[in-house]
């Protein structure tokens, strides 16, 4: 649990829904005394997996262009979304009225082996935006709490959820609309999800603690010239200037750095002070198997994210259902991310893999799938979630509010990894596969 207050947008320090949104920590690390650890020598990771996924793998070249989409037109507010088909044979443009010079550029550079449609919204996804994000802003809803907003990935409005009610209220009259918009209440909040063990590789999906109490997972490597060699995570796993540690076969704790850089908005974290690898591992929670990271991507509607928490291992199937999802977490405070559902209701996610890797799968050339760095965990509803988790058991009833008990849910919120990369100014480091 963190303990400052405040929304500070990045620290860099000198030295070493559905209900509210729960962030995952794991039990208590209790207090390691790391000792410092030599990069082994290795063999090359893979660079291809089969996975177990809901919907085909994305073409390399169109995940390309529906990332550089993203990114060339996120500031435009005719521009809401691009959604990826099932098939993945084509894509739609969310878009609201007539065409501009920048919507035509990417359009131009779509791949002409996929059909790409222009699908009108009702409204201005600029004015859906903005509205979502201050109706978060405003705090309350009918006097109860607003945990969440987004703007409904169609474009036919937005929607919140809002605490539920204490004790035996009367209904509430909620609002249907706000500034001639159509808005959707629904009753819901978030909660954290902060535990792949032995690790000295140093690669996503590992378990690392706190020193002083509570586990996390480590998401993506990262680096710059100036930064050296980082691991990207979740920011609300503590506070800046808190020392990580991994355990081991032998009972030695190893250091895994210390947080030196946060973006909450985004619950973004990085940790420096030893080396990080271009890899994550798949399987379950207490695999030793890793594939290389050979690409990154910016997800958008309907791409399917694979999970790789270190107490839940690898879980696919979660198809990004909400782009655009505002959320808080105590102690963090306004978060910009995105929502995801398992299409078979699996549990995907739970306590103990905040800050671990989602990634999308690419289809490879010759068969298998890349690993392109998309997501890290951040959050799960508060009031859908139970102790049915992958990987290490769940304890308490449905929706239990004891922090004790490991809970885990099919709904996974998470955040955009290349967007914490670029508020620190550093690269997600990727292997290529040529």
């Amino acid at each position: 649990m963190r303990k400052r207050t405040g929304k500070a947008t990045l620290v860099i320090a000198t030295t070493v829904a559905l209900a509210v949104a729960i962030p995952l920590q794991g039990a208590s690390a209790g207090e390691p005394s790391p000792a410092a650890e030599t990069p082994p020598g290795s063999s090359p990771a893979p660079l291809t997996v089969e996975l177990d996924t809901a919907l085909p793998s994305v073409p390399a070249d169109l995940m390309t262009w529906a990332t550089a989409t993203q990114a060339a037109l996120v500031d435009e507010a005719a521009f809401l979304t691009v959604r990826i088909s099932d098939d993945r044979e084509s894509a739609q443009v969310f878009w609201h009225g007539d065409p501009t010079p920048e919507l035509t550029a990417v359009l131009e550079e779509a791949p002409t082996t996929y059909g790409i449609e222009i699908t009108q919204t009702a409204y201005l996804p600029g004015d859906l935006r903005e509205a979502a994000r201050e109706l978060l802003a405003t705090g309350s809803i009918s006097g109860q709490e607003v945990t969440a907003t987004w703007p409904n990935p169609d474009g036919t409005g937005v929607s919140a959820t809002i605490a539920p009610p204490a004790g035996r209220q009367a209904r509430l009259a909620l609002p249907s609309e706000i500034d001639g918009i159509p808005l959707d209440v629904s009753q819901g909040d978030v909660t954290e999800a902060r535990g792949r063990q032995d690790d000295d590789l140093h690669l996503g999906g590992a378990r690392i603690n706190r020193v002083g109490g509570g586990a996390c997972t480590l998401g993506f490597a990262a680096s710059s010239p100036t930064i050296g060699d980082g691991g990207i995570f979740a920011s609300h796993c503590g506070n800046p200037l808190d020392q990580w540690a991994r355990p081991s076969a032998t009972g030695t704790w190893f250091g895994m750095g210390q947080t030196t850089h946060e973006v909450d908005g985004r619950d973004g974290a990085m940790l420096t002070g030893t080396y990080f690898n271009p890899a994550m591992y798949v399987g379950s929670y207490t695999s030793a198997a890793y594939v290389s990271i050979t690409g990154t991507a910016n997800p958008v509607q309907n791409t399917e994210i694979c999970y790789s928490g270190s107490y839940s291992g690898l879980n696919c199937g979660n198809l990004v259902s909400v782009p655009y999802y505002n959320y808080s977490l105590a102690g963090v405070g306004a978060i910009e991310g995105f929502r995801t559902a398992n299409v078979q209701g699996y549990p995907a996610i739970g306590n103990g893999d905040s800050g671990g890797p989602g990634i999308v799968p690419v289809s490879a050339p010759n068969g298998g799938s890349y690993l392109w760095a998309a997501a890290i965990i951040s959050a799960m509803p508060s009031n859908n979630k139970s102790a049915t988790c992958a990987g290490v058991p769940g304890t308490g009833p449905v929706n239990s509010t004891n922090p004790a008990d490991r809970q885990c849910s099919p709904i996974a919120i998470a955040t955009r990894a290349v967007e914490i990369a670029d508020q620190f100014f550093v690269k997600i480091k990727t292997v290529s596969p040529n």
